[in-house]
């Protein structure tokens, strides 16, 4: 993992990175309405997270962006309560451990802004997803908080910063 860079997000990096996201709801086969893969909001992600307690990430190796992952206050919900958004990697990259250093420095940065409580929003088919979030602590709740806005997305999960 150490020839990998994990950085923030360029303005240059926005298409390939709705490209990549597409590509992962094509690769599960979920590629329902109301969920990011349907959202133009993943080709316009610098201007998204470019804001303050917000970040996105992005992870690269040898110049070649593989995947990245965001982190912001969760719309309509209380203050110290923040979502782990649009977390993505491409095929190749995937089982390596990249995954999990992008959610660990998104939990750091929450940390740093202050937020208490870390939620997301998932689906069945993102298998190898809730593994690692379930590794990583977060644990399923009934029902979803605030407002995504992704109402095709039906599993919610938060952990405890």
């Amino acid at each position: 993992m150490e020839e990998y860079v994990i950085r923030e997000i360029r303005e240059e990096d926005e298409k390939l990175l709705g490209d990549i996201i597409r590509g992962c709801f094509l690769d599960y086969e979920a590629t329902q309405q109301g969920t990011v893969f349907s959202d133009s909001v993943i080709d316009r992600l610098f201007d998204e997270f470019d804001k303050p307690g917000a970040a996105y990430f992005v992870v690269e190796y040898e110049g070649e962006v593989l995947g990245g992952s965001g982190i912001q206050q969760l719309k309509g919900a209380g203050k110290g309560i923040c979502e782990l958004q649009k977390m993505y990697l491409k095929k190749e990259a995937r089982g390596k451990g990249l995954g999990r250093a992008l959610l660990e420095k998104c939990l750091d940065f929450a940390k740093e802004q202050d937020f208490s409580t870390c939620y997301l929003e998932s689906l069945p088919e993102l298998k190898d997803a809730l593994k690692m979030y379930e590794r990583a602590g977060f644990r399923y709740i009934p029902e979803r908080m605030g407002d995504t806005g992704y109402y095709g997305c039906t599993l919610f999960m938060t952990r405890d910063l």
